[in-house]
C-alpha cells in the first residue's frame, strides 16, 4: 500500500491508493458512509480497481515478445503493482503519475509516461489515463480498467441494461474462460437492451462482449446502482469470484493473449499503438446512484 488521497464532495468520499493509482474505497455521504466498491476481502479478491496497463489479462505460457525483445508480462501488467507519484490540482482532481524504469524496461522494452487523472463531480468520479511515448520508436500496449462494486444481495437479483438497444456479440473464450480462441458469438438480451446476472455464468471466471453501446447500468431489480460509460473502449468485461459479494465491471480496450499464442506486441491488432512522443487518453466514467 501507498499514500493514500482523497476527493471529497457532498456525495461522495473516493480514496485512491498511489499504489497502482487505484481506488480503493467509494463511500456514499447520503447513505451514512455506505461502501460502493468491493472492500478487497483477501479470501477472494485483494483488489478494488486496478489499472491494467500494458497488458490485459494473460500471457500464454509467459511467452511475449516486443520488437522481437522477449518480454516478462504479468497477469494483467505491473502498473497496478507499482507505486505512482500523486499531486492534487486546482479543480479538485488528483492525478498519478508513473513512468519508466531500469525494472520496467527489463520486462517491457518501451520509454513511457502514464498520468491517471480522477475527477469527482457530484456522484459522478471520471477517469482520464493518458499514455506517452516519451521513446524514439514506436510503442505498443494494451489497456483496460477492472473496477468491483459491492453487492448487497445475492447475483440473481441483479441485471445488466445498456444504454441503448443494440445487439451485442460475446467474444469466444476457451473452457477454462482465460484466452480467447478467436471470433465471437451473438449475446441474447432481454427486449434488446438487458440480461440478467446468475452465479453460473461465473464458475469457469469471466465473460467479455464486442461490439456494444458504450454504456452499461448495473440494476438490482429495477433500482439502478451505477452506470459506467467507456466511449473508445472495444470491449466489456464482467467477472466475479462465485459467491463473493461483487461485480467487476471492465471496459478494455485489447484482449488476453489467444490460446497457443506467442503475443507479438507490435503486431497485436487490438494494440494501442504510439509514435515517438504521442499520447492517447483513455477515458471512463462511473456514476453511483
Amino acid at each position: 500500500m501507498g499514500t493514500i488521497y482523497t476527493l471529497l464532495n457532498d456525495d461522495l468520499s473516493v480514496q485512491i491508493d498511489a499504489m497502482g493509482a487505484e481506488p480503493v474505497s467509494v463511500k456514499d455521504r447520503r447513505k451514512n458512509g455506505k461502501e460502493l466498491l468491493w472492500n478487497g476481502d483477501p479470501r477472494f479478491w485483494d483488489r478494488h480497481s486496478p489499472i491494467l496497463f500494458p497488458f490485459c489479462g494473460r500471457v500464454y505460457n509467459g511467452k511475449a515478445t516486443a520488437d522481437g525483445i522477449p518480454c516478462d508480462i504479468p497477469l494483467h501488467g505491473f502498473f497496478h503493482s507499482r507505486v505512482a507519484e500523486g499531486s492534487a490540482q486546482k479543480d479538485g482532481s488528483l492525478v498519478f503519475t508513473e513512468t519508466d524504469d531500469a525494472q520496467t524496461l527489463a520486462r517491457y522494452p518501451y520509454p513511457f509516461r502514464v498520468d491517471v487523472r480522477y475527477r469527482l463531480n457530484g456522484r459522478t468520479l471520471t477517469v482520464e489515463t493518458a499514455v506517452t511515448n516519451t521513446g524514439d520508436k514506436p510503442m505498443h500496449y494494451g489497456f483496460g480498467a477492472h473496477p468491483g462494486f459491492a453487492l448487497d444481495g445475492p447475483t440473481e437479483e441483479y441485471r445488466v441494461r445498456f444504454g441503448r438497444r443494440q445487439a451485442v456479440r460475446q467474444v469466444r473464450f476457451d473452457a477454462d474462460a482465460c484466452y480467447p480462441v478467436g471470433g465471437s458469438d451473438p449475446f441474447p438480451l432481454a427486449d434488446g437492451d438487458t440480461f440478467s446476472l446468475s452465479e453460473a455464468q461465473f464458475r469457469v471466471g469471466s465473460f467479455f462482449l464486442c461490439d456494444m453501446p458504450d454504456s452499461v447500468t448495473l440494476l438490482r431489480g429495477d433500482d439502478p446502482v451505477v452506470t459506467l460509460s467507456y466511449p473508445a473502449f472495444s470491449y466489456l468485461g464482467f467477472w466475479k469470484v462465485p459467491e463473493a459479494k461483487f461485480l467487476c465491471i471492465e471496459p478494455w480496450c485489447s484482449l488476453p493473449a489467444h490460446k497457443g499464442e506467442t503475443v507479438e506486441f507490435s503486431a497485436r491488432p487490438d494494440f494501442l499503438h504510439l509514435a515517438a512522443g504521442e499520447t492517447k487518453t483513455h477515458t471512463y466514467t462511473i456514476t453511483f446512484h
